[in-house]
């Protein structure tokens, strides 16, 4: 299992939709995520920073401005968010 909750339909797919509207219709977008992306009982498998990652490649494609850390995202500890940013910064 993907570890998605079972009312999920197609959040992320959606929101390029939307963006993707917006942009045709030239309008301008500024987007923050507010944390909170990953599954707490998950943080120590390969999967949840997989799919960490994965969720912040399409915030990048969506030109997201921002995304906060929230306490799932903190409690993989400085060192882990800070080797996943140095990856993440190119």
């Amino acid at each position: 299992p993907c570890g998605c909750t079972e009312n999920q339909v197609g959040g992320l797919a959606r929101r390029v939709d939307l963006f993707h509207q917006m942009w045709a219709r030239k309008w301008p977008t500024v987007a923050v995520d507010v944390g909170g992306s990953m599954h707490p009982q998950r943080l120590s498998r390969d999967q949840a920073l997989l799919k960490f990652d994965f969720f912040r490649k399409a915030l990048q494609h969506m030109r997201y401005s921002a995304m906060a850390l929230g306490q799932e995202e903190l409690r993989l500890g400085a060192e882990k968010l800070f080797e996943l940013y140095s990856t993440w910064s190119t």
